[in-house]
């Protein structure tokens, strides 16, 4: 058998098998159309007692069907004449045949189902059925992606409800950690998402664990390092005010004790005298003379 380029099938030698009228029971001695009624033949296989055809319309065979090789969903005994094989819902890609036996490979239609085949989340594995990819993919056509035995569809199942599930893992949100983002970050009874963890000066990267701004420290970040400087000079600023003070404060004290003595000690030595004539008198003498 041969196939022009037309699509016409031409066949010969025996015809004992795909019998037909015009050649019945005749050996063809040169290539000979046999069939008018089946055109743009696309693929041919044939076995020593069968023969099988494939167009755009479907799959034809003649020849024995002794074993159901035909596809009718009977058997027959005797040659048989053109017979159109039916498949349902399927694709055909090839065909072959064998002793008592035929096969196709079909691919199955499943086109409405765009992401079955178009983003390879699965294959069609029956008519409008998709097979999804185990653990990573489910729905209709396979849309919706998996994480851990969950699909993101909408429904908050996935991740906790506290992610997005992203190549089959979950990405959670800030605040929530674990496979499936079940576990809540907290730092200092405060969540890591809200504004006010860590003081609002870092960020809480684990449990009771922040990571402070490059200013602040301490364990909840509440410290400002340049708050903290300042202070540190105000109070040594302070503590040497306050020595200058009380330094003054003394030096003061000792001035006016040692002005006080001073005066003591003077008027302790004072001894006045008066002058009568050629001879000097303290005051008390002299008031003694007088009275």
């Amino acid at each position: 058998m041969a196939i022009l380029s037309n699509g016409d099938l031409m066949t010969w030698g025996t015809n004992i098998f795909c019998n037909t009228e015009k050649f019945k029971d005749s050996a063809l001695t040169l290539p000979s159309k046999i069939y008018s009624n089946v055109t743009g033949i696309q693929q041919i296989a044939a076995s020593p007692s069968h023969a099988l055809f494939m167009n755009e319309s479907g799959i034809y065979g003649c020849g024995s069907n002794s074993v159901g090789q035909l596809g009718t969903g009977v058997t027959q005994q005797g040659p048989q004449n053109l017979t159109k094989i039916v498949i349902p819902y399927a694709d055909y890609t090839s065909i072959s045949a064998g002793e008592g036996v035929s096969s196709v490979t079909i691919e199955y239609d499943c086109k409405e189902l765009s992401f079955c085949n178009g983003e390879q989340h699965g294959f069609c594995a029956a008519p409008h059925q998709c097979k999804c990819e185990a653990e990573k993919f489910t729905g209709d056509s396979c849309q919706y992606i998996m994480c851990n035995g969950h699909a993101q569809d909408g429904k908050d199942t996935v991740c906790s409800g506290k992610g997005t599930c992203i190549e089959n893992l979950c990405k959670c949100r800030d605040g929530f950690i674990g496979v499936n983002c079940g576990t809540e970050i907290k730092c200092y009874g405060i969540n890591a998402a809200d504004p006010k963890t860590c003081s609002g000066h870092g960020t809480c990267i684990s449990q009771d664990k922040c990571e402070c701004k490059r200013e602040y420290y301490m364990s909840d970040c509440s410290i400002n390092i340049e708050d903290e400087r300042m202070t540190k000079y105000l109070a040594i600023f302070g503590t040497v005010i306050g020595l200058i003070v009380v330094g003054l404060i003394i030096v003061v004290v000792l001035v006016v004790i040692w002005s006080v003595r001073k005066n003591k000690d003077q008027k302790k030595d004072y001894n006045p005298m008066i002058d009568v004539g050629d001879e000097e008198i303290d005051e008390i003498d002299f008031a003694k003379k007088i009275t």
